[in-house]
């Protein structure tokens, strides 16, 4: 009896594998140009990138064998370029919509959400979400970033032994929550939750075996069997992490009840469809937001600040601009924003040099032309955003860190495909100004109040891992020396 089942199993097995390899037939003949490994049916180049990081196999393979660089993760295949012609065609096609293979795993915390979902229903979404995005709406909540980063100075005063990135995390999710809620979670103390280390952990578990998690079926049971511990850490920060934005949506609920006049959010978009926003739906796009507006410009904090302390040049010049548009002491408005030109060149080569996005990928749902060459159907095609923004071909001297590059005189040097740190085309990202306000808010405060100082000599002696977003390996070495 088990024999019998045994071998329909195997068979079972033995066809599906034949089928899947004969319907991928256009993709091997297109992909084996920028293969440099050994293909095995069902396990892809599994035994030759078991041992690395999505960052290891997204940027370092590809810098070493060369670009462009393809590899199968399982039975789907990866496309890996830096070209900015690919990446326009790649990013602005109609057939290019579809996020890559690689996203699904997000699904692990957040199912029904505007990252992942299908072009069809994405659509509307957008447009839904885009309303919460306006100017005004965005001028409103930088009171809530300024209350916050005072509370950032104050911690910053004891930074010894301190995780820089989680430090600067700890202020953006809190920003966001209380923008959404208006109540103070406390995530930036000892005694709030300890929500930032399960965003941290749930992205390294991921990101370290992206390999098992992202090639199918087979190896996620392979990946449940054999790394028993890290599921169990993943499932719990998920299931922690799920409640605290449950309690960000009763918590506004509460609030709208008491106070049914209070200003129209994000959230109370959701919440006042009902016919379109479930209680779970809600949930995956609070997961997705609060990771979205908390993570990127967390990480972004934590690097600028190590630049700085670094380039004591560009540090200087900041302070001055910081205090002739807005002074020492008094609170940092909406409308000092726009004035300082200097310090948005500062963080728009800090997201050149190290973007903490530094991968994306779309899902080629026809055969596409792109230049030379037609990409088909079914390729995951990634852009990788770190080597193109270090790539000798659109930016001299790559790794030096120079804010004028993005003079308006430079920039018109410059294809516009060639820099795209919150991606570009139709699912660009939505939160693009509200990181920025929210990044140059804190780092002005920052600036008036410490200086910075870092041992590094190069961005070379950082190294890297990512899942969605990127950060160092180890704690950033900065020093925080309080300026009065």
């Amino acid at each position: 009896m088990w024999e019998e089942t045994i071998s329909v199993v195997l068979l079972a097995v033995t066809l599906l594998t034949l089928w899947s390899l004969y319907t991928k037939r256009n993709i091997f003949k297109f992909g084996n140009k920028y293969i440099h490994y050994t293909f095995y049916p069902i396990f892809g180049h599994y035994f030759q990138l078991k041992d690395m990081t999505m960052f290891d196999i997204s940027v370092k393979e590809g810098t070493k064998k060369g670009f462009p660089y393809g590899c199968w993760l399982g039975h789907n295949y990866y496309y890996v370029t830096t070209d900015g012609e690919e990446i326009k065609t790649i990013l602005t096609h109609p057939d290019t919509v579809e996020k890559a293979d690689f996203y699904k795993t997000f699904k692990i915390g957040a199912w029904n959400t505007v990252l992942l979902l299908p072009e069809k229903l994405w659509k509307p979404r957008r447009k839904h979400f885009s309303k919460s995005f306006s100017q005004p709406t965005l001028n409103s909540y930088v009171p809530f970033f300024y209350k916050n980063s005072v509370t950032l100075m104050e911690k910053l005063k004891n930074m010894q032994n301190k995780d820089l990135f989680e430090t600067f995390v700890s202020f953006t999710f809190n920003s966001f929550c209380e923008i959404i809620t208006n109540k103070d979670y406390n995530i930036q103390t000892e005694e709030g939750p300890k929500v930032v280390e399960w965003l941290n952990l749930s992205q390294k578990i991921l990101g370290d075996n992206i390999l098992r998690v992202g090639s199918g079926f087979f190896f996620v049971i392979l990946f449940v069997l054999t790394k028993t511990t890290q599921v169990y850490q993943l499932l719990k920060c998920v299931i922690l992490y799920r409640t605290i934005t449950q309690q960000i949506i009763d918590d506004r609920g509460m609030e709208i009840k008491k106070n049914p006049d209070a200003d129209s959010n994000l959230l109370d978009t959701m919440t006042n469809d009902e016919k379109t926003f479930s209680n779970r739906i809600i949930n995956d796009e609070m997961v997705t937001f609060t990771f979205a507006a908390a993570d990127t410009s967390g990480n972004t904090l934590a690097f600028l600040s190590t630049l700085l302390g670094m380039h004591t040049n560009v540090q200087n010049k900041l302070y001055e601009e910081i205090l002739e548009e807005i002074g020492l002491d008094r609170p940092i408005e909406a409308s000092d924003l726009h004035k300082l030109k200097y310090t948005e060149r500062v963080i728009l080569e800090t997201l050149r040099l190290i973007p903490v996005v530094p991968i994306i990928g779309r899902y080629i749902s026809k055969d596409i032309k792109c230049g030379s060459k037609t990409i088909p159907k079914g390729v995951n095609a990634v852009v990788n955003i770190f080597s193109l923004h270090r790539n000798e071909q659109y930016w001299s001297d790559p790794l030096k860190f120079d804010p004028d590059r993005f003079l308006p005189e430079e920039i018109a040097k410059r294809p516009s495909y060639c820099y795209m740190p919150f991606s570009t085309g139709s699912r660009n990202c939505i939160g693009k100004t509200y990181a920025l306000m929210n990044i140059k808010v804190a780092i002005a405060n920052i600036v008036r109040n410490y200086k910075m100082s870092s041992k590094y000599k190069s961005v070379e002696e950082m190294d890297f891992r990512s899942f969605i977003t990127m950060r160092a390996k180890h704690n950033l070495d900065c020093q925080f020396t309080p300026r009065k």
